[in-house]
């Protein structure tokens, strides 16, 4: 897959969550530990969304490896992190979660909650 559909995908998904009623903070949220594709947050909830680009959902779960979800989970950490600190401490008890955000082709969208 070339990387500029993996890019319009991301757009995709992001645009997508949008009209689900989500708050898009983040495309690309790179950091020295990881990647997160998209962060939102839909009411207290900080949302971390995986985007794959695959000719079928089961080929688009599967490519979410543990690795990946590590990646994804040690540049959660330090967005939260950043987030408490920006806040000074005062956004209290923050919920979080990780999603995947399957693009398929025909630009088919296919959004799981609570993935891992």
């Amino acid at each position: 897959m070339s990387e500029k559909k993996g890019r319009y995908a991301e757009y995709l998904a992001a645009a997508f969550l949008i009209l689900k009623g989500y708050r898009v903070h983040k495309l690309r949220y790179k950091t020295h530990v990881g990647e997160v594709d998209i962060v939102a947050r839909k009411g207290n909830e900080v949302v971390f969304v995986e985007v794959k680009y695959r000719a079928t959902d089961d080929l688009g779960l599967e490519a979410v490896t543990p690795k990946s979800q590590m990646r994804i989970r040690n540049a959660a950490s330090l967005y939260l992190a950043e987030l408490q600190k920006r806040s000074r401490g005062n956004c209290g008890q923050i919920s979080c979660r990780f999603d995947v955000v399957i693009v398929s082709p025909y630009y088919r969208i296919n959004h799981r909650s609570n993935m891992f």
